[in-house]
């Protein structure tokens, strides 16, 4: 039962962190998420 828990535990974070994106660096249009995509515009 208890690994049941935890396998389903570990499966929700993983699948919150992949719908949720974190803006780390947004500044004149360029911009950097949690997942590394670079966002440069002139």
């Amino acid at each position: 039962m208890k690994l049941k828990l935890v396998a389903v535990a570990v499966t929700s974070l993983l699948a919150a962190g992949v719908v949720n994106a974190a803006e780390v660096y947004n500044k004149d249009g360029n911009k950097l998420d949690l997942y590394g995509k670079v966002h440069a515009q002139h």
